[in-house]
């Protein structure tokens, strides 16, 4: 069995140092080929990273001259001709040696689903809202009102972002999508979509991927029975004001027009 590890960092060598030593741990890290894609342009976080993973014939290192995205970076590490893929956030320490072997066991017994992904909790113990409905318009100023405004969206809020579902500590459960900050997915899968839809920087290519499987005949879950720990920070955070001081909020405006109008062209399709 081949299983490849994709991970891209951006400026996180030193929690990425920390993740690789679970990722070590894995019951099945002997079948696993890591590549690790290094974003960040930066000397010191590549050097970091290099003299943790110098010696180590299953984890390889790139370094990119300049930062290509989450979604370039990830197809660019990833080795098509895998069994099962694996993608890891930098942040992400895998609290079971089993993590993937359960991922794995999965996906071989259930043929219907083609992406697994687990539990999740940031490093004070909060649930990481990782399953989630399909984005809509609604479901997005829901989540980005200003406070004043927040009980009247509650409702939309809490369908998207799949609280109860979230919220669960065991079971396998359906879901539109899960974040890829861990994912194992079948090859035959990845190869028939060919990778993450790189028309987007990094966010919308999760729902969008999950779309594309599902059409195909495959469907994505939550395994509550395995779980990690993130550091909590998310990239895109911040409401509507931050679309004035965050790069990374305004890469998620374009990505969420991109994924909508994608969308509205495929529904169009469909009707017609």
């Amino acid at each position: 069995m081949k299983i490849h590890v994709s991970i891209v960092d951006f400026f996180k060598a030193p929690r990425l140092i920390e993740s690789l030593k679970a990722l070590e741990q894995q019951s099945l890290f002997n079948c696993c080929q890591v590549t690790v894609f290094d974003n960040s342009v930066d000397d010191d976080n590549f050097n970091r990273l290099n003299e943790c993973i110098r010696g180590k014939s299953n984890i390889t290192l790139l370094r990119s001259s300049h930062n290509r995205g989450y979604t370039k970076a990830t197809n660019l590490s990833m080795d098509f001709s895998a069994d099962f893929m694996v993608l890891l956030n930098p942040d992400l320490i895998l609290s079971s040696v089993d993590c993937i072997r359960e991922s794995v066991e999965i996906l071989q017994k259930e043929k219907n689903i083609g992406i697994v992904g687990i539990k999740q909790l940031d490093d004070r113990g909060n649930v990481e809202l990782i399953a989630r409905t399909y984005p809509s318009l609604a479901s997005q100023f829901a989540r980005r009102a200003p406070q004043m405004f927040s009980r009247l969206f509650r409702g939309a809020r809490d369908s998207y972002e799949c609280t109860e579902v979230n919220g669960k500590t065991s079971g396998l459960h359906i879901v539109d999508w899960v974040q890829s900050s861990y994912w194992v997915v079948k090859g035959d899968v990845w190869r028939e979509l060919n990778g993450v839809c790189e028309h987007f920087f990094l966010f919308m290519c999760e729902p969008e991927f999950s779309r594309r499987a599902k059409q195909i005949g495959y469907l994505t879950a939550i395994n509550c029975n395995s779980h990690a720990l993130s550091d909590g920070i998310r990239a895109s955070a911040g409401g509507i004001k931050a679309v004035f001081k965050s790069k990374a909020f305004r890469h998620h405006i374009v990505d969420m027009t991109i994924y909508y109008l994608m969308n509205l062209t495929t529904t169009k399709r469909t009707n017609s």
